[in-house]
């Protein structure tokens, strides 16, 4: 499953939380993603950012809008290394994902117990899980050409010690021109997510009044100096 494929499951998600009131129609919402999960918002945002009039605002942490030579080699890694692993031992992942980080890192810290426990507490994927998303990475569609046109205000995060994502990743969300080709070949996406189709936009659009005109363009690009687990730790953070 792709990064569109992907995309409209997240699309059916925030259709069911419409329906179920968590969300309502006149509420702001704002999308967050971590590494893959980042990819997954930005990639949102091409196919069906017109279909989410109240989307005010993206938070990508360690985010990137293609899978590059180094995070396809890491995804190949992992696979090659989790294939024959038994599928009720998650904390496989989690282990290697730490001391890869601490070769990165070039400290001499021992694995974590703690830490890991309270990892596959948070994020109890089993192995055949993780497997099913690195397969799905690899075959990601690259977003590059179509996310130069989004309006969305877009803040990026990356840390500067994740042995994962490049910096110029998150530099080139933010600084990405649209490119000087032709109309027709600006599409990288042969995409078959219809904005028009998007079950939580018409949900979120139904008695709304007309979308005002599309707002100013702000993307802004913050450095945190540590690893890719930069969600355990508490940023102050506001849009705006």
């Amino acid at each position: 499953m792709n990064n569109e494929e992907m995309v409209s499951v997240i699309d059916v998600l925030l259709c069911y939380l419409t329906e179920n009131n968590r969300i309502h129609k006149n509420d702001d919402v704002y999308l967050m993603g971590l590494g893959y999960g980042a990819h997954l918002a930005a990639t949102l945002l091409v196919s069906m950012a017109d279909a989410y009039p109240n989307l005010k605002g993206t938070l990508l942490i360690n985010g990137f809008l293609e899978i590059d030579a180094d995070i396809q080699k890491t995804c190949e890694e992992w696979i090659n290394s989790y294939t024959n692993v038994p599928n009720d031992v998650p904390e496989v992942h989690l282990a290697h994902y730490y001391v890869m980080s601490m070769i990165q890192e070039k400290t001499t810290l021992l694995l974590d117990k703690d830490w890991l426990e309270k990892k596959v507490e948070m994020n109890p994927i089993k192995i055949e899980g993780r497997l099913f998303i690195l397969k799905g990475m690899l075959e990601s569609r690259s977003i590059k050409k179509k996310f130069a046109d989004i309006q969305t205000p877009i803040y990026a995060i990356h840390s500067l010690h994740n042995y994962i994502v490049k910096s110029s990743h998150a530099e080139e969300i933010v600084n990405i021109k649209t490119p000087q080709i032709e109309p027709e070949s600006t599409n990288n996406i042969n995409s078959t997510l219809d904005p028009k189709l998007s079950k939580f936009g018409q949900k979120a659009s139904e008695n709304l009044p007309p979308s005002p005109s599309k707002q100013k363009e702000t993307r802004k690009l913050f450095y945190y100096l540590g690893g890719h687990d930069i969600i355990d730790v508490r940023l102050n953070f506001e849009f705006g």
